[in-house]
């Protein structure tokens, strides 16, 4: 199996009490792909590869297809079968080929299709989702999550 971290980061934009996509990136060996938020000024869908933009071209390298897809979406593809669509301003679609089933950690779950032990912390526990209002109990599951912040102040 290939090895592979996404990340997600959000931003506040006109209601502070919810967040949009701020960018998506990908980290497979060496390699840092960042998907960037839909560019309403130049009306095209944008990504970084370790650094270099593109915009609304297609990219290919001998793991990954990047394309715009479905109504100007950005489709990420692996050879490997991690697979990513995304609108560019909310949620993202991430999928992953079975053989990537029990080794996944973090708030897409496991992978092992069983949803109820998808909220744990990082050490694994389970973090309790079945009470509170809607908001508390997923955001007290979130914050397990945290990553350090390497983009404050960097525009997407």
């Amino acid at each position: 199996m290939v090895p592979f971290v996404v990340r997600q980061k959000q931003e506040i934009r006109n209601i502070p009490e919810a967040t949009h996509v701020r960018h998506i990136e990908i980290q497979i060996s060496s390699n840092k792909y960042r998907l960037l938020p839909f560019n309403y000024n130049k009306n095209v869908q944008e990504y970084t590869v370790n650094g270099k933009l593109y915009s609304g071209t297609s990219y290919r390298d001998s793991l990954v297809d990047i394309s715009i897809v479905l109504n100007w979406k950005l489709g990420f593809k692996t050879k490997f079968g991690l697979d990513i669509i995304w609108d560019g301003q909310e949620k993202p679609e991430v999928s992953v080929c079975n053989s990537y089933k029990g080794y996944l950690c973090g708030l897409c779950g496991n992978a092992d299709g069983v949803n109820t032990n998808d909220f744990v912390d990082r050490n694994n526990n389970p973090i309790d989702v079945t009470t509170g209002d809607h908001f508390t109990k997923y955001y007290t599951w979130g914050q397990k999550w945290l990553t350090y912040d390497d983009t404050a102040g960097v525009p997407a």
